[in-house]
């Protein structure tokens, strides 16, 4: 990306100013990302990632234990009710998730990871 300040453009990497953060926990199934290229729990995630992608891409992913991930996306209410056209922000993630496979026990949104 470039940045123009005062009419002299600047290189660099710019993250917009309002992210929205998630704290996913599943069960049932690991996430775990262990890098073995094949293994079912490197799978899960890619797949989880890929599912929240499809709306917004992450552009913060935490560390996942076996059944949380934490992650931010700079895509302001992509999974808002507007834009699922569904009740609530939890819900269409969570329905998204459930979709895909997963077992999802909870879904919360909140200001920092």
């Amino acid at each position: 990306m470039t940045d123009k300040v005062q009419g002299v453009h600047k290189a660099g990497e710019f993250l917009g100013k309002n992210l929205d953060f998630f704290t996913v926990t599943i069960s049932g199934t690991s996430i775990a990302a262990d890098g073995v290229f094949g293994s079912a729990t490197q799978l899960a995630f890619e797949k989880m990632v890929a599912v929240i992608g499809t709306r917004a891409q992450p552009i913060i992913l935490g560390t996942p234990s076996a059944t949380i991930l934490k992650f931010a996306v700079e895509h302001n209410d992509a999974w808002s009710a507007a834009a699922a056209n569904s009740a609530t922000v939890n819900n269409s993630l969570q329905k998204a998730l459930e979709d895909a496979g997963f077992t999802v026990s909870s879904v919360v949104k909140a200001d920092t990871l």
